[in-house]
């Protein structure tokens, strides 16, 4: 019986970009660190598959702790704020376009500091 981890990631395109990996997949993009996405599938393996790939990349999905999407992909942004922060510098580094992606202000504000006059 195939585990959680191989159906979820059935049509799923990754991207990995340094620290940090880009998952793609119907309309659906986000960003998690290699770390991440490294205990989730160890998680996702010891897990039996729905026999639905669509249902356990929900599942995969929703286990993220750290997770960016892009703007309009359906799945919210989530995690602590230093988090999240270290995830967007790196994604920044990799010359990602920061506007895309579903950040808070709070974030966006450390992110892109405004230089004292």
């Amino acid at each position: 019986m195939e585990n959680l981890s191989k159906s979820a990631m059935k049509g799923v395109e990754v991207l990995r970009k340094g620290d940090f990996v880009e998952l793609r997949v119907k309309g659906i993009s986000l960003c998690v660190s290699n770390t991440e996405l490294f205990r989730k599938q160890q998680w996702a393996s010891a897990r039996p598959s729905s026999g639905n790939p669509a249902v356990d990349r929900q599942r995969l999905f929703a286990a993220f702790e750290t997770v960016i999407a892009q703007a309009g992909s359906g799945i919210g942004t989530r995690g602590n704020e230093k988090a999240l922060l270290d995830l967007a510098k790196a994604m920044k580094q990799s010359g990602l376009p920061m506007e895309q992606w579903g950040l808070e202000k709070s974030v966006l504000d450390k992110l892109y500091p405004v230089p004292p006059r």
